[in-house]
């Protein structure tokens, strides 16, 4: 069986609701515009000046020569990403995934049993899943700034041996 080929009035038909959908996603997206503050606009790279003008257009008029351009810049959330990935890697890998791999070599080298070093690990992760539990009460307790220099002074401690 052949394929019937589109008729015309198809396309002519999608035309309009292409043109309406686009008025739709102008209007939506300036009245969204409208209600950023200054720290949202500069993540998007625009100033208020650019703002201001985006929003004065009507939604039939598409952006000219003077539309908003985004400054180039790096989007802050790719750093927090990057770093929130690097400490997966390192916290998940050694942490998580490290104990049976180096399990053995720790009881050799120290003369402790396997059942003492997998005691350890045991408790370390049940520790870590009770303060991850109590995280939120210990912030508004102790502050953030304390409490992450509390634990960067616990784990120098626990490197130091």
């Amino acid at each position: 069986m052949k394929a019937i080929p589109r008729a015309i009035p198809t396309t002519a038909c999608r035309a309009p609701l292409a043109i309406v959908r686009a008025w739709s996603r102008r209007s939506t997206t300036r009245r969204r515009l409208g209600g950023l503050n200054a720290r949202d606009l500069d993540d998007i790279g625009l100033t208020e000046y650019q703002r201001l003008r985006e929003c004065a257009r009507w939604f039939w008029q598409a952006g000219g020569d003077d539309a908003v351009i985004a400054r180039p810049k790096i989007f802050f959330g790719w750093r927090v990403v990057g770093g929130s990935f690097l400490l997966a890697v390192f916290g998940w890998g050694l942490g998580f995934s490290g104990p049976p791999i180096y399990l053995h070599e720790v009881c050799r080298v120290r003369g402790w049993s396997v059942a003492l070093v997998s005691s350890a690990v045991i408790v370390h992760y049940l520790a870590g899943a009770t303060v991850v539990a109590t995280m939120p009460f210990l912030y508004r307790r102790l502050s953030v700034p304390t409490l992450t220099k509390a634990g960067a002074v616990l784990i120098s401690l626990g490197i130091s041996g």
